[in-house]
């Protein structure tokens, strides 16, 4: 009996031993799982964390909006030259990089067997020249003129007759000059000088007019009774007389021969000459044909008055004008292979198209030149441009005209003062690669021109929008969540307060490669947006951390404008000067993560009982 009672609480105290032991370690186990849990870590642990928060104020000026490109740098107006006839380079005037004026010769050819066929061209035609002279004055010659003013006094022809060369056509006479030969005694004759005045009148007319004694003649003739003539008189067989010449100006009413006498005043008085004579013109010309041929019209008629150089006949002649045909073809020939070969020496000096640089050179003294050959080229430094490739989401932002800015990976400078441009031209054709399409927009560089040279990588940022004067923050303040913008303001808000603790899940707008774009900004912990069960990784877990990151801040509602890459239009719901929490960045977080794993290790237990959740305790409850 007393054995079987031995053996019952042996049994007894084995088995409450064992039953001991087990609740001892389940104790420990929970109370190490209790200790590294984020209740334990925040409630006694949290104080250990150094957190320093990033911050910036809401600023007031400029947001540039632009849309970047490279490409690159070439001239707009750029020209090649090639040879246009071949030969040997005699001469080189300029280098490569030389500035030339349109016109300037850079190549000189030799030209001496194109000079001895122009030397030879140019007599032929000074031959030519000189055996076209007659056949163009006998063309000339058709046309028959009259010599000096006067009056048609004789047509010699009517039209249709056949007239040989140097046949009389017209007579014509110089009707404001006339003459006389009056007979005078010769007892008077010797008191008449040269010069002296003498009134002359006609008797048809009953009319005097002032003459000119032009001549006196000392020949002694006999007058006979009843004879009448221009030289001498009407006197006795014994009356001797002279001669006196006396020239007369028409006073317009002579109009052909007239008879006249004349009285000269004398030392002994007046003498008269002894008969009548008769007027005639002094000047008298028969008009003749040069060439010969068929009278074609005749311009005037009798007694008609004309100018010099007034068109009297007209002649035809067959002969004369095929000689002046053969005359003309032959000249003109001659004329076209000196022309052509004027040309072909021009050739032989290479000229700059443009005013520009001397971008390339060929050829050298003593090389070979083919026509057709490109020899150089020539490039206009004032004129510069570079084509960007710009995606298709952004081309309708882009206009013609609008400014650039432009840095060159060449020109540091470039860097704190940009180049200036304008939008020059807009591709209308895209060029698609890997499923996106870019379209070439051409950049037109609009100073510093001295500075680039073609070739040159040119980053050119397109300006699309500039506001002037507006509110703004780091692009990196402000996260988007539900559809809101939030920004993290220091001190009791004045905005729109969101609530809440930091997004579990939200767009944040920090550019991820430095060129624009968003990054989701997913936490760990907290309480917005769900729990989220995911446990912890090593670090005491980030609500925590971002709870205590932003402490002292309230989450505000703001509405958003336009941005780049830096920063972001506030339209409402800030103020100028305002301190804005910005995003913790790796450095703050990897140093609060440090300090907490000074404490105990990590450890990534799970949860107990039916309903416990998944993972560590991070926002997890505990099941029943």
């Amino acid at each position: 009996m007393k054995l079987k009672v031995k053996s019952r609480l042996k049994n007894v105290f084995s088995k409450m031993t064992k039953k001991r032991a087990i609740i001892s370690i389940i104790v420990i186990i929970a109370a190490v799982v209790l200790f590294k849990s984020n209740i334990i870590q925040n409630k006694f642990f949290a104080a250990k964390k150094t957190v320093t928060q990033n911050i910036t104020s809401v600023k007031k000026g400029n947001i540039v909006v632009g849309i970047s490109g490279s490409g690159p740098v070439s001239f707009t107006n750029s020209k090649k030259v090639y040879g246009k006839t071949s030969g040997t380079v005699n001469k080189l005037n300029y280098k490569e990089g030389d500035a030339v004026k349109a016109g300037d010769v850079i190549y000189e050819l030799d030209s001496s067997d194109a000079q001895t066929a122009i030397d030879t061209n140019k007599s032929n035609l000074q031959q030519s020249q000189i055996s076209a002279v007659p056949t163009d004055q006998d063309v000339a010659n058709l046309t028959i003129k009259a010599p000096f003013a006067g009056q048609v006094t004789n047509i010699a022809i009517n039209k249709g007759d056949t007239v040989q060369k140097n046949g009389v056509v017209v007579t014509i006479a110089d009707t404001s000059k006339l003459k006389v030969a009056l007979p005078f005694k010769v007892d008077d004759i010797a008191q008449i000088k040269v010069g002296q005045t003498a009134t002359v009148t006609l008797k048809t007319l009953n009319q005097t007019v002032q003459g000119t004694v032009t001549s006196v003649s000392n020949i002694l003739s006999t007058g006979n009774s009843g004879s009448t003539g221009s030289t001498g008189s009407t006197g006795s067989a014994s009356t001797q007389t002279g001669s006196v010449e006396i020239q007369v100006t028409n006073p317009g009413t002579i109009v052909g021969a007239a008879s006249v006498s004349a009285d000269i005043a004398a030392l002994s008085g007046a003498v008269s000459s002894t008969s009548p004579a008769t007027l005639d013109f002094i000047t008298k010309k028969d008009v003749t044909s040069l060439t010969g041929g068929t009278v074609q019209s005749i311009s005037v008629s009798a007694n008609q008055k004309v100018s010099a150089s007034q068109t009297l006949v007209v002649m035809k002649n067959d002969d004369v004008t095929r000689a002046k045909q053969l005359s003309d073809l032959k000249m003109a020939n001659t004329v076209s292979q000196v022309n052509s070969n004027l040309k072909t020496l021009e050739n032989f000096k290479i000229v700059a198209p443009i005013d520009g640089v001397i971008t390339k050179l060929t050829y050298k003294v003593g090389d070979s030149v083919k026509a057709g050959d490109e020899v150089s080229n020539i490039s206009d430094p004032t004129q510069m441009q570079f084509d960007v490739p710009i995606d298709e989401l952004d081309i309708a932002k882009i206009a013609v005209g609008q400014k650039t800015t432009i840095t060159v990976d060449a020109l540091p400078s470039s860097s704190t003062t940009p180049v200036n441009g304008e939008v020059l031209k807009i591709a209308v054709q895209g060029t698609p690669v890997s499923g996106v399409t870019t379209f070439p927009v051409t950049i037109k560089v609009t100073d510093n021109l001295d500075k680039l040279k073609g070739g040159m990588n040119a980053n050119g940022n397109i300006i699309v929008s500039n506001k002037q004067n507006v509110l703004y923050v780091p692009i990196e303040a402000v996260t988007t969540t539900g559809g809101r913008s939030i920004v993290w303001v220091k001190g009791a808000g004045t905005g729109s307060a969101a609530g809440g603790n930091p997004p579990t899940t939200g767009t944040g707008n920090r550019p991820a490669t430095g060129t624009g774009g968003t990054r989701p900004t997913t936490g760990t912990g907290g309480n917005t947006g769900g729990f989220n069960r995911t446990g912890m990784t090593g670090a005491a877990g980030a609500t925590t951390s971002a709870t205590n990151y932003y402490e002292g801040a309230v989450r505000t509602v703001v509405e958003i404008g336009v941005n780049n890459d830096t920063s972001i239009e506030i339209v409402s719901g800030l103020k100028e000067g305002q301190v804005v929490v910005l995003p913790e960045t790796k450095a703050a977080s990897a140093a609060a993560t440090s300090t907490q794993k000074s404490g105990l290790g990590g450890l990534t237990g799970g949860g107990t009982g039916a309903g416990g959740g998944g993972g560590g305790f991070t926002g997890g409850g505990r099941g029943n």
